[in-house]
Protein backbone atom coordinates (compact mmCIF):
# COMPACT_ATOMS: atom_id res chain seq x y z
CA UNK A 1 0.00 0.00 0.00
CA UNK A 2 1.39 3.55 -0.59
CA UNK A 3 1.72 6.16 1.81
CA UNK A 4 3.74 9.37 2.27
CA UNK A 5 5.99 9.75 4.63
CA UNK A 6 8.32 12.89 4.57
CA UNK A 7 7.37 13.81 1.39
CA UNK A 8 8.30 10.61 -0.34
CA UNK A 9 6.08 7.78 -1.60
CA UNK A 10 6.09 4.60 -0.63
CA UNK A 11 4.61 1.99 -2.68
CA UNK A 12 3.04 -1.58 -1.59
CA UNK A 13 0.21 -3.36 -2.53
CA UNK A 14 -0.78 -1.02 -5.67
CA UNK A 15 -2.67 1.49 -4.21
CA UNK A 16 -0.75 4.04 -6.83
CA UNK A 17 -2.14 1.52 -9.90
CA UNK A 18 -5.46 2.04 -7.76
CA UNK A 19 -5.37 5.83 -7.34
CA UNK A 20 -4.31 6.21 -11.14
CA UNK A 21 -8.04 4.59 -12.15
CA UNK A 22 -9.68 6.89 -9.40
CA UNK A 23 -8.10 10.02 -10.61
CA UNK A 24 -8.94 9.11 -14.22
CA UNK A 25 -12.12 8.81 -12.86
CA UNK A 26 -12.65 12.26 -11.05
CA UNK A 27 -11.26 13.71 -14.15
CA UNK A 28 -12.82 12.26 -16.90
CA UNK A 29 -9.27 11.62 -18.75
CA UNK A 30 -8.88 8.97 -21.00
CA UNK A 31 -4.85 9.36 -20.98
CA UNK A 32 -2.89 10.68 -18.14
CA UNK A 33 0.26 10.79 -16.79
CA UNK A 34 1.46 8.30 -13.93
CA UNK A 35 3.37 11.76 -12.12
CA UNK A 36 0.13 13.75 -12.12
CA UNK A 37 -1.30 10.95 -10.26
CA UNK A 38 1.85 10.88 -7.39
CA UNK A 39 1.62 14.73 -7.15
CA UNK A 40 -2.38 14.64 -6.51
CA UNK A 41 -1.70 11.50 -4.20
CA UNK A 42 0.95 12.95 -2.08
CA UNK A 43 -0.46 16.48 -2.16
CA UNK A 44 -4.34 15.92 -1.83
CA UNK A 45 -5.55 14.14 1.64
CA UNK A 46 -8.71 14.04 0.29
CA UNK A 47 -7.81 12.16 -2.98
CA UNK A 48 -5.62 9.79 -0.49
CA UNK A 49 -8.23 8.70 1.71
CA UNK A 50 -10.43 8.36 -1.01
CA UNK A 51 -8.18 6.30 -2.54
CA UNK A 52 -7.65 4.36 0.32
CA UNK A 53 -11.36 3.70 1.02
CA UNK A 54 -11.62 2.54 -2.34
CA UNK A 55 -8.68 0.02 -2.38
CA UNK A 56 -10.11 -1.60 0.80
CA UNK A 57 -12.52 -3.16 -1.21
CA UNK A 58 -10.03 -5.04 -3.39
CA UNK A 59 -9.63 -8.31 -2.55
CA UNK A 60 -6.35 -7.88 -0.78
CA UNK A 61 -4.36 -9.30 1.97
CA UNK A 62 -5.84 -9.07 5.58
CA UNK A 63 -2.75 -7.72 7.15
CA UNK A 64 -2.70 -4.69 3.93
CA UNK A 65 -6.70 -4.03 5.08
CA UNK A 66 -5.67 -4.07 8.61
CA UNK A 67 -2.41 -1.45 8.06
CA UNK A 68 -4.94 0.70 5.54
CA UNK A 69 -7.71 0.92 8.13
CA UNK A 70 -5.23 1.86 11.29
CA UNK A 71 -3.33 4.66 8.53
CA UNK A 72 -7.24 5.99 7.95
CA UNK A 73 -8.18 5.90 11.81
CA UNK A 74 -4.69 7.53 12.95
CA UNK A 75 -4.75 10.38 10.19
CA UNK A 76 -8.79 10.84 9.43
CA UNK A 77 -10.54 9.52 12.47
CA UNK A 78 -12.80 7.45 9.85
CA UNK A 79 -13.34 3.76 11.14
CA UNK A 80 -14.44 0.94 8.44
CA UNK A 81 -15.41 -2.49 9.76
CA UNK A 82 -14.11 -5.69 8.45
CA UNK A 83 -16.99 -6.85 6.78
CA UNK A 84 -18.63 -3.83 5.36
CA UNK A 85 -18.95 -3.66 1.49
CA UNK A 86 -18.53 -0.61 -0.31
CA UNK A 87 -19.53 -0.08 -4.18
CA UNK A 88 -17.17 1.56 -6.72
CA UNK A 89 -16.34 5.46 -6.90
CA UNK A 90 -17.11 5.85 -3.09
CA UNK A 91 -16.29 9.58 -1.70
CA UNK A 92 -16.43 11.56 1.17
CA UNK A 93 -16.13 15.09 1.24
CA UNK A 94 -14.27 14.94 4.40
CA UNK A 95 -13.23 11.77 6.41
CA UNK A 96 -13.13 13.59 9.58
CA UNK A 97 -15.00 11.32 11.98
CA UNK A 98 -17.17 8.99 9.63
CA UNK A 99 -17.73 5.16 10.48
CA UNK A 100 -19.22 2.99 8.67
CA UNK A 101 -19.28 -0.05 10.62
CA UNK A 102 -20.04 -3.58 10.52
CA UNK A 103 -21.78 -5.06 8.16
CA UNK A 104 -23.00 -1.86 6.16
CA UNK A 105 -23.54 -2.09 2.21
CA UNK A 106 -22.81 0.72 0.29
CA UNK A 107 -23.56 1.03 -3.44
CA UNK A 108 -21.69 2.48 -6.47
CA UNK A 109 -21.27 6.76 -6.51
CA UNK A 110 -21.87 7.37 -2.55
CA UNK A 111 -21.18 11.08 -1.21
CA UNK A 112 -20.72 10.89 2.40
CA UNK A 113 -20.03 13.95 4.32
CA UNK A 114 -17.83 14.42 7.42
CA UNK A 115 -18.97 12.52 11.16
CA UNK A 116 -21.39 10.69 8.70
CA UNK A 117 -22.33 7.18 11.05
CA UNK A 118 -23.86 4.23 9.50
CA UNK A 119 -24.28 1.26 12.35
CA UNK A 120 -26.25 -1.88 13.28
CA UNK A 121 -28.86 -2.19 15.92
CA UNK A 122 -29.92 -5.19 16.94
CA UNK A 123 -27.35 -7.08 15.23
CA UNK A 124 -28.56 -5.50 11.57
CA UNK A 125 -27.28 -3.38 9.84
CA UNK A 126 -28.29 -0.50 6.99
CA UNK A 127 -28.15 -1.40 3.19
CA UNK A 128 -27.64 2.12 0.73
CA UNK A 129 -28.13 2.31 -2.37
CA UNK A 130 -26.51 3.79 -5.68
CA UNK A 131 -25.90 7.69 -6.00
CA UNK A 132 -26.76 8.70 -2.49
CA UNK A 133 -25.77 11.68 -0.99
CA UNK A 134 -25.38 11.75 3.22
CA UNK A 135 -24.62 15.53 4.21
CA UNK A 136 -22.61 16.10 7.13
CA UNK A 137 -23.59 14.79 10.37
CA UNK A 138 -26.51 11.96 9.44
CA UNK A 139 -26.43 8.69 11.50
CA UNK A 140 -27.90 5.97 9.92
CA UNK A 141 -28.94 2.71 11.68
CA UNK A 142 -30.54 -0.65 11.61
CA UNK A 143 -32.05 -2.65 9.12
CA UNK A 144 -32.90 -0.54 6.46
CA UNK A 145 -32.74 0.14 2.76
CA UNK A 146 -32.02 3.70 1.48
CA UNK A 147 -33.32 3.82 -2.07
CA UNK A 148 -31.06 4.69 -5.33
CA UNK A 149 -30.52 8.61 -5.37
CA UNK A 150 -31.39 9.37 -2.14
CA UNK A 151 -30.53 12.31 -0.74
CA UNK A 152 -30.07 12.61 3.41
CA UNK A 153 -29.79 15.88 4.88
CA UNK A 154 -27.24 17.25 6.98
CA UNK A 155 -28.04 15.38 10.76
CA UNK A 156 -30.66 13.68 9.57
CA UNK A 157 -31.17 10.23 12.24
CA UNK A 158 -32.34 7.78 9.54
CA UNK A 159 -33.97 4.68 11.37
CA UNK A 160 -36.76 3.87 8.96
CA UNK A 161 -36.07 3.41 4.69
CA UNK A 162 -35.71 5.82 2.10
CA UNK A 163 -37.68 5.65 -1.18
CA UNK A 164 -35.41 6.05 -4.41
CA UNK A 165 -34.99 9.50 -5.22
CA UNK A 166 -36.34 10.86 -2.13
CA UNK A 167 -34.86 13.69 0.15
CA UNK A 168 -35.47 13.08 3.93
CA UNK A 169 -34.26 15.29 6.89
CA UNK A 170 -35.28 15.38 10.50
CA UNK A 171 -34.84 13.60 13.54
CA UNK A 172 -36.14 11.05 12.64
CA UNK A 173 -36.06 11.63 9.29
CA UNK A 174 -38.76 12.05 7.39
CA UNK A 175 -39.36 12.87 3.42
CA UNK A 176 -39.31 16.17 2.83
Amino acid sequence: MNTVMNNRIINRGGVLRYAKYEYLFDNKLGNVRIVDVIQRFANDPLFRANTYINWLQQPKKAMAKKYVRNLLFTKYHMVIGDTCKIGHHFRTLNPEGVVIGEGVTIGNCCTVGERVTFGQKDGLSPCVGNNVQIKKGSVIIGNIVVGDGATIEEGSVVIEEVRANTEVKGVPAKAV
